[in-house]
């Protein structure tokens, strides 16, 4: 006696789709407001060649797994010191910094820009 074939989707676990970012995290035009300003490390204009990016710090809450944090809690950086901070990591790139807390950082800029 033959044994029954099941389908093969019998077999496989569908991933749901992916719902994105939920709206409240997301912070576009303030985003574009940050890359405007000099990077807060080394306080150099952003250009081609080296542009500012608005760099999420990570540990400043509501992050999940896989899931940055919102787009307020964002400062701005210049793509080389936006790599190191990525090579080095949030403590010790902190310590690089004026007043040696990003996250604080972070709420002056959201605070400067109104509130999101």
């Amino acid at each position: 006696m033959r044994a029954v074939r099941l389908p093969r989707s019998a077999f496989q676990t569908r991933k749901p789709p992916r719902a994105g970012r939920p709206a409240w995290k997301c912070a576009e035009e303030y985003k574009r407001w940050l890359r405007k300003l000099p990077c807060l490390s080394c306080h150099t204009e952003g250009d081609r060649k080296n542009p500012i990016v608005a760099a999420h710090v990570d540990h400043a809450g509501g992050k999940g797994a896989g899931t940055k944090v919102a787009d307020r809690h964002c400062v701005p950086l210049c793509d080389r010191c936006h790599q190191a901070q990525h090579r080095d990591g949030w403590p010790a790139f902190e310590q690089t910094l004026a007043t040696k807390d990003a996250v604080a950082l972070a709420a002056a800029y959201c605070a400067m820009r109104g509130a999101l």
